[in-house]
């Protein structure tokens, strides 16, 4: 009986110490990436999380249900959501979007995918321009 609880201690204690590493090991706002607003406040950005909300996001290829949140000049997606995992960002203006080494000019309103890990930075070069990196 005491070598069958002791082993029932010892799955527990391992379980609870494997369980507890994995979410300590790396916080979930370093594995995602940022979408970063270097654009004068004349310039609206917004960040969209698709599936969840009540709003409509207009992609490339289509229309998605999703929640977006504008976001300031000089701010990241993190500042103003902390751990946001941001599916998509847009500017209300025509913007050149650099992605893998593609130029593409996206029109105003439309949202650009991009995946957990990508970095985006929005500034202005000639005019706005977001680079989307991994």
């Amino acid at each position: 009986m005491l070598k069958q609880w002791a082993r029932r201690l010892m799955v527990v204690t391992a379980s609870g110490l494997l369980g507890f590493s994995l979410l300590t090991a790396v916080p979930a706002h370093a594995v995602l990436g940022d979408v970063m607003n270097r654009l004068p406040s004349q310039y609206v950005v917004k960040v969209a999380e698709f599936g969840t909300g009540t709003q409509s996001c207009r992609t490339a290829t289509g229309t998605v249900r999703c929640a977006h949140w504008w976001l300031p000049s000089g701010r990241s997606d993190d500042q103003i959501r902390p751990g946001m995992d941001t599916d998509a960002f847009m500017v209300e203006r025509e913007v050149l979007v650099i992605q893998a080494g593609f130029a593409r000019r996206v029109p105003a309103f439309e949202y650009t995918r991009i995946g957990d890990l990508a970095n985006v930075e929005c500034r202005v070069d000639g005019g706005p321009v977001c680079v989307v990196s991994q």
